[in-house]
């Protein structure tokens, strides 16, 4: 049991407007805005995510890139669905390329 807090702990988690999420690399999930206008994010984890506008992740081009360790705040999608992914840093983001991380 304390091996799996420690592994939680060095994976960290990603908040969104004070939500928080797993920060394992993959999946697309999607973010309702509710009773706001934009979403602020901290990256508590070693890996980046990407911001999108809408439910889904292949919505075009990142609306932000929040790096390992990193906050960004008032990040505004078009309506009141966002949505997001994590990258994982030894693939990059289309496993072709290397991260900058």
């Amino acid at each position: 049991m304390h091996e799996r807090n420690h592994e939680e702990e060095e994976e960290g988690r990603i908040q969104i407007n004070e939500r928080t999420y797993s920060s394992d690399p993959g999946d697309c999930i999607s973010v309702v805005l509710v009773n706001a206008t934009s979403l602020n994010i901290r990256n508590n984890s070693r890996r980046a995510v990407d911001v999108f506008d809408g439910p889904v992740c292949d919505s075009g081009a990142p609306l932000a890139t929040v790096g390992p360790h990193d906050d960004a705040f008032g990040v505004t999608p078009t309506g009141t669905l966002a949505s997001f992914s994590v990258i994982d840093q030894r693939r990059g983001r289309d496993n072709n390329r290397d991260n900058k991380w």
